[in-house]
């Protein structure tokens, strides 16, 4: 970013910068980034820019770009903050394959599964989607495993259908005859 030294400059990108802001929050909310990292790349972009469009005078190029560079940089949220007795669940969110399927239990003790559709590791969401495809759900990293932790979220077995099938009726065999096989 150089400050523009025209006011016919300056006028022009006060007219574009709306547009090219909206632009690009509407490009990370398609990619359903993190709602929140969004707005804090906007206000981190407009006060650079302000920077920018505030210096009337050209300054030399290493001076320009080294406030800019710690106004851009870039933070970590506050909740990123991992517990010790939280690694092991963070560990088998990330460990999850394309294709996942899992299962939530709400509060009302209604369940509903869904598949593990993209991890967009740029922002850790984890977007998942229900049978017909539709998206239902977009998570990060840490909530997933704070839910897993808590017991409200379940990894749902990656073994073939039949097999899964045949081990509960088994199960339930036994719980009916009251035997161990």
């Amino acid at each position: 970013l150089q400050p523009l030294a025209s006011d016919e400059d300056r006028a022009s990108w006060t007219k574009k910068v709306p547009i090219v802001l909206r632009q690009i929050k509407n490009g990370l909310q398609e990619v359903s980034y993190s709602p929140e990292r969004i707005d804090q790349m906007l206000d981190e972009i407009k006060a650079s820019l302000a920077l920018v469009f505030r210096s009337t005078e050209r300054q030399s190029s290493a001076h320009t770009h080294e406030p800019l560079a710690d106004d851009t940089k870039m933070t970590t949220p506050v909740d990123t903050e991992i517990a010790p007795d939280e690694a092991a669940f963070v560990h088998q969110i990330q460990n999850m394959a394309i294709g996942q399927w899992v299962e939530f239990h709400l509060l009302n003790n209604n369940q509903f599964r869904c598949r593990l559709a993209t991890h967009i590791e740029e922002g850790d969401r984890y977007l998942f989607v229900n049978r017909s495809g539709l998206k239902v759900l977009d998570k990060s990293g840490l909530e997933l495993a704070r839910e897993l932790k808590a017991k409200r979220l379940s990894l749902i077995s990656t073994e073939p259908a039949v097999d899964r099938a045949m081990r509960g009726i088994l199960a339930s065999l036994r719980h009916t005859t009251g035997k161990q096989a």
